[in-house]
């Protein structure tokens, strides 16, 4: 009972750091005053503030994007005015939700020590943390995404359903925020077939095959929902400006961006830190 208690404390400590640290952060930065923290800022920026003058996304307004970010923005917007510290303050939230759900899931893992050290090298890996700052669709999509993968991992410790339909619901909410959350759910699915490999069933594959079927169904009903409510016409849309094949002279391509090994030169401190933290084997149970 001691030990629960001395674990739970170091949680909860952990926790309070991290999101102490990521308030720190916030206030240091000109959220109110810089022209911008990335190059997509001024477009989606100015999605939501149409969509608060009372235009409709896919139709009066061009969007190749999800809608959920936008809508989310253009809510924020209505309710607290239409200033650019209001989205940065989103975006900061998300960025906090990262930052959290990360710490939580290493910590579940590894320990607490181990997810204060790996969250430090995230905050301070480059651009990470002005990216979170960000009025962009990046974080928010990852932010949500690990908090599904939180909600599985709780799943995996309870095998209560409602936590697997939960995470599948806020797995379908991160996709409508911004695609690439999917590079997430591969290892969601290993999540689930590890938890499902100790199920006292003969066979475990079952279990797993029926416990991804329940999440993916739960993913999909919410991405349908919110495609038919809130982005009709975002499918047609994205398709067209992701997949119509077509040539633009002086326009970048993959051949103008290699892979730097500089980079890793450069910050070799997060290396380090990755290969430090990823040595850790045990698993620590909640």
């Amino acid at each position: 009972m001691q030990i629960w208690h001395v674990s739970r404390l170091l949680y909860l400590k952990g926790i309070l750091i991290v999101l102490a640290l990521g308030v720190l952060f916030y206030t240091e930065l000109p959220l109110g005053t810089a022209s911008f923290f990335g190059e997509d800022e001024g477009c989606e920026l100015m999605k939501a503030v149409m969509c608060n003058k009372g235009f409709k996304l896919y139709t009066d307004i061009w969007n190749d994007q999800p809608p959920v970010f936008t809508l989310l923005l253009c809510h924020a917007f209505k309710f607290f005015g239409t200033s650019l510290i209001v989205g940065r303050l989103v975006a900061a939230f998300f960025g906090m939700l990262m930052f959290g759900a990360f710490y939580w899931l290493v910590e579940r893992r590894l320990g607490w020590w181990k997810a204060m050290l790996a969250t430090f090298f995230l905050i301070a890996a480059p651009e990470v943390a002005l990216l979170s700052a960000s009025v962009m669709l990046e974080v928010p999509a990852f932010a949500t995404a690990l908090l599904a993968a939180c909600l599985l991992f709780q799943w995996s410790k309870e095998t209560r359903i409602w936590w697997l339909l939960v995470s599948g619901i806020v797995m379908g909410i991160a996709l409508q925020i911004k695609l690439t959350a999917i590079l997430i759910i591969p290892a969601m699915l290993g999540e689930i077939a590890i938890a499902c490999k100790a199920h006292p069933d003969y066979r475990p594959w079952r279990v797993a095959a029926f416990s991804v079927a329940k999440w993916s169904a739960a993913v999909t009903v919410t991405f349908l929902t919110i495609t038919l409510i809130w982005a009709r016409g975002s499918v047609f849309s994205s398709w067209q400006s992701h997949f119509a094949e077509q040539s633009l002279p002086g326009l970048t391509g993959p051949r103008d961006f290699p892979f730097q090994f500089e980079f890793l030169e450069n910050h070799i401190e997060c290396v380090l830190a990755t290969i430090a933290v990823s040595g850790g084997t045990k698993v620590v149970e909640s």
